[in-house]
């Protein structure tokens, strides 16, 4: 059966709370009624994770950030790049576009204005849109 010690660094127990010393009593305590093949891939694994560790790396089943499935390929942060690129030109067309159009309607504003005539007609722009319906009736 294998062994377990309760903590290799018996000094780091000092500077925990009592929350997580009571936590660690109680794992150490139903570890006993564990059996003899699961405490001995507890041990590997404990022993594989100790091993990275020292050798400053990390485990080889895990996946970037950016990798949500166990099966992702590395294509998803090249797609999601070809998507914002795409976001952005569309945007920037968008905005080119709308820019341009308003142009042409903004010189004939300035040219209406600047002519001199009497723009008092479009004060009762209305009223002498009835008056001409009302004589093609009569």
């Amino acid at each position: 059966m294998t062994t377990h010690k309760s903590d290799p660094h018996p000094s780091r127990n000092g500077s925990q709370d009592p929350f997580t010393i009571r936590i660690r009593r109680h794992l150490e305590t139903s570890l006993g009624s564990l059996d003899e093949p699961t405490l001995e891939r507890l041990a590997t694994a404990r022993a594989a994770a100790l091993a990275a560790a020292r050798r400053g790396t990390a485990h080889e089943h895990s996946q970037p950030f950016f990798m949500f499935q166990a099966g992702a390929s590395g294509w998803l942060l090249p797609a999601g790049a070809m998507a914002s690129i795409a976001v952005m030109v569309l945007s920037l067309g968008l905005l080119v576009n709308s820019a341009s159009s308003g142009g042409a309607n903004d010189v004939l504003d300035v040219e209406l204005l600047s002519s001199g005539a009497n723009l008092d007609v479009y004060d009762n722009l209305d009223f002498y849109r009835w008056l001409a319906a009302n004589d093609r009736a009569g």
